[in-house]
This record gives C-alpha cells, structure tokens and sequence, in this order.
C-alpha cells in the first residue's frame, strides 16, 4: 500500500501520477465537492495513465452548487448550501483551525 499527500499547486497531480501509471487502483481524497471542476478536470487526466479504478471521497458533499456531472463514490456528510469553514476548510485563510465545521 502506499500512501500519497497531494496538495494543491503545480506538482499536485505527480503522486497519483505515479500510481497511476503503475497500474494502481487510486483513491482521490477532497474536502469538499462542490461544483465539481477539480474531480472533473482531475479524474481524465489519470484516467489516461490507464489506472486498474479510480474512486473518488469527500468529507462534504454540496450537491446544490453542482455544475459538473460528477459523483463521490464515497461520503462523508451531505451538506446544505452554506459556506462553511473550520476542519481545513477557511475563508481568507482564517478559520482553518477550528475543530469543528461551522457555518
């Protein structure tokens, strides 16, 4: 097994890359689908490098601000269409912190 911390910014996709092009099954993990451009624009470009399966999960899913035909196969909460912050999530880099998900 191994396992691949991918952040955002120009190297971001090169681990999952590697896997990819290994034959791997990968697992694309984000915090938050929402209009779904990221796993939209994410998911064709491994699917290229000819993984074995790509699955996809989010800790929270906005259904309401989809735009993209595009669908976790795993969930963590459905949520409202609300801003939301804490556990990772900011607004202008503030609120990250939080141990907790608040609107």
């Amino acid at each position: 097994m191994r396992i691949a911390v991918i952040g955002a910014g120009p190297g971001g996709l090169a681990a999952a890359a590697t896997a990819a092009e290994n034959g791997a099954d990968v697992l694309l993990v984000d915090d938050i689908l929402d209009t779904g451009k990221t796993l939209s624009r994410v998911i064709p470009k491994l699917r290229k490098l000819k993984p074995r399966r790509i699955k996809t999960c989010v800790l929270l899913n906005k259904q309401a601000r989809r735009v993209e035909k595009i669908q976790a196969d795993y969930v963590g909460f459905e949520i409202p269409d609300f801003f939301v912050v804490g556990y990772g999530l900011d607004y202008a880099e503030r609120y990250r912190n939080l141990p907790y998900i608040g609107i």
